[in-house]
């Protein structure tokens, strides 16, 4: 095969972008059986990707498309994990970084 590497990078790309769209609908969906009246949570989830869409452009203008992702992987991970660590009522601050941060992933890509 003449173009190994690229068609590496091709499945790597496709790999991180399928799983982080399952993660992304997934916590979107998710709101609805969290604690609380249902319809907030969405429109809280809703409210939260607006700014990170921002954020996202600013940070990859600054620093690059590969540190954004890495912080933002690295923030959703340590989020949800902590989220699933405390309490429901007390893990939902944590679940909207979660989701915030997978929201710039996405975007990233």
């Amino acid at each position: 095969m003449k173009h190994r590497t690229l068609m590496i990078y091709l499945i790597i790309q496709s790999f991180i972008w399928v799983f982080t769209s399952f993660t992304y609908y997934g916590m979107t969906l998710g709101t609805s059986v969290m604690v609380g009246n249902r319809f907030v949570n969405f429109m809280l989830s809703a409210v939260v990707e607006l700014p990170s869409y921002l954020v996202t452009q600013v940070l990859i203008t600054c620093f690059g498309r590969r540190p954004t992702m890495i912080l933002a992987y690295s923030l959703t991970g340590v989020s949800l994990v902590a989220a699933n660590l405390i309490p429901e009522k007390s893990g939902r601050p944590l679940y909207t970084v979660s989701q915030k941060c997978v929201t710039e992933a996405l975007r990233s890509i």
